[in-house]
This record gives C-alpha cells, sequence and structure tokens, in this order.
C-alpha cells in the first residue's frame, strides 16, 4: 500500500468513525485483548493479533464507503497528494470563537487548531474540518518529522495533568511535548483508537503563572496522527 493510499485510509477513519459500524471493529479488537481464545466467524484463535486483524479488516472495508464523504468533507487534494494545494491552504489561526484557547475553572483547554507554530498547512502538518465541530489537525506519516507549538496564557503556576483527544491507526506511536524550552520531553503514549476518538492518559508537566509555550514533537516510524485538543488540569 503506497503512502498516499495509507493517508486517506487514516483521514477517511478519522471521519467516519461515529458510525454504527464501528461498534464491530471495536468488538473484534476487545475480543483479542481480553477474552483472547474465543470462537467467532466460525475460527478459533489464541492470538490476540488475529482479532486485531479482524478489526482492521473491518475498518477498512468501512473506510472504503466513507471514502468518498470524506474527500467531500477535506478536500480531494488531502487525499490524492502528499502536499497539500494553496487553494486548500486552512490558516490555524482563522479558528471561531469555540476554537480559542479558554479557561474555565483553572483547566485549560487548547484547540489543535490553535497552533502559534505552524500557523497554516505545511507538508506534514494539516488543518481540516472536523465531524466534532470546529477543527482538528492531522500530523502526516510521510515526510520529516516538524514540532508544532502552542503559546498560551496559564492563570497559575503548578503541575497540571495534560492530555490530548486523538485518533491513531498504529499501536506502539508517542507524542513528545516540551515545556517552555525544557532539554527534556515529556513522552505521551498514544492510545491506538481504532478510527475513534480517544484520551491519551494524563502526563504531568509545571506551567508558570502568565505566557508558556507547549511544543509537540515526534521520533522515529511515526504513523498518522489526528488531534482534536488538549487539556490542562491543575493537580492540588
Amino acid at each position: 500500500m503506497n503512502g498516499r493510499k495509507m493517508d486517506l485510509d487514516f483521514l477517511a477513519t478519522t471521519q467516519a468513525r461515529e458510525t454504527d459500524s464501528f461498534l464491530q471493529i471495536k468488538r473484534a479488537q476487545w475480543i483479542g485483548d481480553v477474552l483472547g481464545e474465543e470462537r467467532a466467524f466460525g475460527l478459533l484463535s489464541d492470538n490476540p493479533a488475529f482479532w486485531n486483524g479482524v478489526a482492521l479488516y473491518l475498518q477498512r472495508a468501512i473506510v472504503e464507503e466513507a471514502k468518498a464523504v470524506t474527500l467531500a468533507a477535506v478536500g480531494e487534494d488531502i487525499g490524492e497528494s502528499n502536499e497539500p494545494g494553496v487553494e486548500d491552504s486552512v490558516e490555524a489561526t482563522s479558528t471561531t470563537e469555540e476554537e480559542q484557547i479558554n479557561v474555565v475553572g483553572g483547566t485549560i483547554t487548547i484547540p489543535a487548531a490553535a497552533c502559534s507554530k505552524p500557523t497554516e498547512n505545511t507538508g506534514k502538518i494539516i488543518f481540516m474540518p472536523s465531524n466534532q465541530g470546529g477543527m482538528q489537525l492531522h500530523y502526516k506519516r510521510t515526510g520529516g518529522h516538524e514540532v508544532f507549538e502552542y503559546t498560551f496564557e496559564a492563570p497559575a503556576a503548578g503541575k497540571y495533568a495534560l492530555n490530548a483527544r486523538v485518533v491513531t491507526p498504529s499501536w506502539r506511536q508517542h507524542l513528545l511535548v516540551k515545556v517552555n524550552g525544557d532539554e527534556q520531553p515529556i513522552d505521551v503514549e498514544l492510545p491506538h483508537t481504532v478510527g475513534m476518538w480517544d484520551q491519551t492518559e494524563p502526563v504531568e508537566i509545571t506551567l508558570v503563572k502568565g505566557q508558556n509555550v507547549l511544543s509537540f514533537s515526534r521520533e522515529g516510524d511515526a504513523k498518522g496522527l489526528t488531534i482534536k485538543d488538549f487539556t490542562l488540569k491543575p493537580i492540588k
């Protein structure tokens, strides 16, 4: 499977994830993860990888049906090319009120599209409409790695629990975050969401009162990743 087709499949998955058919995928995945050895589809296997394969097979069939809808939503250029077209470029700063960084009760919510760097599509990062409403950030699997950043105001200094709402197509994927230029990044382990939105496990970071900068990056064999938003909740 070539890189363009894999990107298209993942983009279609993120758009189609709320269909009823995705429950079939989750059931196959749950069997692999929890039951281990069960009989279904007339086959018996004690290998969790078998059931994960079933899940991915079902996902692919659903994605094929969803592609037309996906291309209409995000633009044919994104599905057919590794480089975004000029006419399809979406500025991250052109967000609606609901997509602005906000603070409620001390908890900071950062929409993924509210980047301070980059502020428009690149060869690696694409800002696109989300079926959750507003925008989302897609980090492509092809090309070299790229840093993306968020500059925001924290109401108080202290420790915060950071998590992200993401869609991922693969196991053992990671996102690295540096806080205010720290040399040592913090590892955020990404869940395998099988085309559905899910939350990462929270990691602890330390913010200063006032302006802070979060810098995100990836390393190694990083697959495609779509992010809706980040949440930073004070740790008391």
